[in-house]
């Protein structure tokens, strides 16, 4: 039968000594469990998690212990499927601790490696360090031959013989590289049969390849609906334009801070137009091309109309025209970032009869928006508020951050049903994640105002409003929006231990960040938790009052809590952080 440990960590005080027997044994008696004498592999198939020895903050001989342990087991031929319906028999091949550990729990699990997602299985363990090796990349090659994908982002180690590995794959669709550093032209001018298959291409920060690796990928691929090439600094639109012309159902394309101009920009966006994969294209990302301008813009708006999905953070070339060129032919558009965007001024965001005079254009622009960054775009008025508000009214996400001209009458179009002539709800009605972090214009009075209307406003952002946000204010807030769960309040420096209280009263709070607020102390805190058991994550960064007494009051109090940051706390000491660690060895703890 399957093991389902019921009893995990219930010898774990033994765990040195267990890591330390077993790795003498693979160390000196190889064959060991093989003579089945004293203990056999049965024996051991549970070990792993009795004695605790796969806990995200276990040391290193615990993991390893473990692995070695998991190998052994399913050596014996009657238990290679003692962890789940995957044929195990292959881990004695594999190098990587965590890489086995994570695997066994996913078979535990019953999760299929059809896509074999490295950092998904170690996140299933709490890793973060993605301990992969070109043999670990072949032998998982060889024994999951039906798998259609390898995804091996951040796995830092593997090189171009990964590549050479993979290419053996005939069934490979999904490739992805996304921070290898190692990897270069040479290993993929290596790749010869993958070609045939491919649906997902993702070489995200691959910093040593360009052009010339990537023209046989260019030529042959014919059936890529996803194409990412983030931060690929040493690639030209040449190769991007050609990969694009030569496959007809891209919908994503994500080529952000990649140099490309408003001509090579065009050239992109007509092989788009050639292949027919213009009106299949639902994502797109072009944040940090700053070189784009206007007219690349609206050379894009005209022709790829199905987008529903934007980035154009940082385009410091881009205005108003181009804004509303978007904003007049992209109709489906449901997320847009143009955070960053400082040229765009507030007519964008208004049909204009004599610049575009379509009937349709005017019915359906804005209408499908459901999530909205203008982050720092300084030029941005009460009026582009005005006019957005005159539309959305599916918007989950609004994100006014920096957005220092806007004044509480912004607010008042937000709340306002009858703005809108076709519907008698107002945009806020569908608000869940509102930032209004560093808009200096508001006051406390129009975010007051606002926040009981908010019906189902889950989280708030009101970071760097130091002058209006004190314990009278949270206090109010508190109670005029009780379904908050998500609150962060950075650099807000007037609140003291009266406004945990009130979010304690009247508050159920999954996160909160309260960096910088000096005046909260031990005592805030453990009422916070006290109330707020549920809470998950908690930042409580340059908390000068804070002492050792906040940390264990959280992993007390809080049941669920993942995350605690308590970075540049002075009071804090990094002995105590390690004691309370041990009491939620999961829980991650930023020092």
């Amino acid at each position: 039968g399957r093991i389902y440990p019921d009893s995990c960590g219930r010898e774990a005080e033994f765990a040195d000594l267990v890591s330390a027997g077993f790795l003498s044994i693979k160390e000196i008696a190889k064959n060991y469990f093989s003579r089945g004498e004293c203990l056999t592999r049965k024996d051991i198939v549970h070990f792993p998690f009795d004695y605790a020895l796969i806990s995200p903050e276990s040391p290193a001989e615990h993991w390893a212990c473990a692995a070695y342990i998991f190998q052994e087991v399913v050596r014996d031929t009657e238990l290679m499927f003692i962890y789940g319906e995957l044929d195990l028999r292959f881990l004695p091949e594999l190098t990587s601790a965590p890489l086995i550990i994570s695997i066994v729990k996913m078979a535990m699990e019953d999760k299929n490696l059809r896509i074999v997602r490295f950092a998904d299985i170690f996140l299933e363990s709490g890793i973060t360090d993605m301990d992969v090796t070109d043999d670990d990349v072949l032998v998982l090659s060889q024994n999951l031959p039906i798998s259609e994908g390898f995804d091996l982002t951040n796995c830092i180690k593997i090189t171009n013989t990964s590549l050479s590995h993979l290419d053996r794959m005939n069934n490979l669709k999904v490739l992805s590289l996304n921070h290898c550093a190692q990897i270069d032209d040479r290993g993929l001018k290596n790749v010869r049969t993958l070609f045939a298959k491919l649906t997902v291409l993702s070489f995200e920060g691959l910093l040593r390849i360009s052009d010339e690796g990537l023209a046989e990928f260019a030529q042959k691929c014919k059936t890529l609906q996803q194409i990412n090439f983030n931060k690929c600094v040493n690639i030209s639109s040449v190769s991007i334009a050609a990969l694009c012309r030569n496959n007809a159902l891209l919908n994503t394309l994500l080529i952000s801070n990649v140099f490309i101009d408003d001509e090579s920009f065009s050239s992109i966006v007509s092989a788009l137009n050639t292949s027919g994969s213009a009106s299949t294209l639902t994502n797109l990302d072009i944040s940090l091309c700053k070189e784009i301008t206007d007219i690349g813009i609206c050379a894009l708006s005209e022709v790829c109309t199905a987008v529903t999905k934007l980035n154009m953070n940082g385009l410091h070339r881009v205005s108003d025209v181009g804004m509303r060129s978007i904003c007049s032919n992209m109709w489906y558009l449901q997320h847009i970032n143009a955070g960053d965007v400082f040229l765009l001024k507030s007519e964008c965001f208004w049909f204009s009869p004599t610049q575009d005079g379509r009937r349709a254009a005017n019915e359906n622009m804005l209408v499908s928006l459901q999530h909205i960054n203008l982050t720092d775009c300084s030029h941005l008025t009460d009026k582009g508020v005005e006019g957005l508000a005159e539309r959305c009214r599916k918007v989950d996400v609004l994100i006014l951050q920096g957005c220092d001209k806007l004044t509480d009458t912004s607010l008042r179009h937000i709340a306002d049903p009858n703005l809108c002539t076709s519907s008698n709800i107002a945009m806020c009605d569908t608000i869940h994640t509102l930032n209004l972090s560093y808009s200096t214009g508001l006051t406390s009075s129009g975010i007051l105002q606002l926040l009981p209307l908010c019906a189902c406003l889950e989280s708030i952002d009101l970071s760097g409003l130091a002058s209006i946000v004190n314990d009278k204010f949270v206090q109010n807030m508190s109670k005029a929006c009780p379904t908050l769960q998500k609150l962060i309040l950075q650099k807000c420096l007037l609140l003291t231990d009266s406004s945990l209280c009130s979010m304690a009263d009247n508050l159920w709070l999954e996160h909160v960040d309260l960096t910088g607020c000096n005046k909260i102390t031990d005592s805030g805190i453990e009422v916070l938790t006290e109330a707020c058991n549920g809470l998950r994550t908690i930042v409580l960064r340059r908390s000068k009052r804070l002492t050792n007494k906040t940390v264990f009051a959280i992993m007390r109090n809080c049941k669920g809590i993942q995350r605690v940051d308590v970075q540049d706390c002075p009071l804090i000491a990094k002995e105590s952080v390690q004691e309370a660690k041990m009491i939620k060895p999961a829980v991650v703890v930023l020092f």
